[in-house]
């Protein structure tokens, strides 16, 4: 039925795919993300939601959403083009040569997330640190028949 209006079956095969991507996204992320939201707002208890998890999750989906709007974006310009798909030309680098070097890969910033649980992970060893030498100034030197547990809370 589609193909009867799109005269390019490449042209049809991409509306079905981002006509797909969308309703998937719709359907399942969105409601995902509103679950997620609402176990924040009244958690239950078996499962602990926090913002940092709704920033990473609400990413993730922003990614998503962005990829759909390209690919609509993509539509709009292939029914601009009479629905005849042009095939973009791929540049071809002559080889050379002289030694081939490598190029250094860097990695993409850290996320949000990701900081926030480095730093709550230094601040937690910092903590630890202090109450173990605490712990030793607490403890003469030489006994070394008792054995203490330190509990640090977070």
């Amino acid at each position: 039925m589609l193909t009867a209006f799109l005269p390019c079956l490449s042209a049809s095969g991409k509306v079905r795919a981002a006509i797909g991507k969308a309703t998937l996204l719709k359907s399942r992320k969105f409601k995902q993300f509103i679950g997620l939201c609402k176990q924040n707002i009244t958690p239950d208890g078996s499962t602990v939601v926090t913002a940092q998890d709704l920033a990473g999750f609400w990413d993730m989906v922003l990614l998503q959403v962005e990829d759909v709007h390209s690919l609509f974006g993509e539509l709009a310009a292939l029914q601009a083009n009479g629905w005849t798909v042009v095939k973009s030309p791929v540049s071809v680098q002559p080889k050379s040569g002289g030694p081939r070097c490598k190029s250094k890969v860097t990695p993409k910033g850290k996320s949000r997330s990701h900081e926030a649980a480095e730093k709550t992970r230094a601040e937690a060893r910092k903590r630890l640190a202090q109450a173990k030498r605490e712990a030793r100034k607490r403890t003469p030197s030489g006994s070394s028949d008792t054995v203490e547990f330190f509990v640090v809370g977070s």
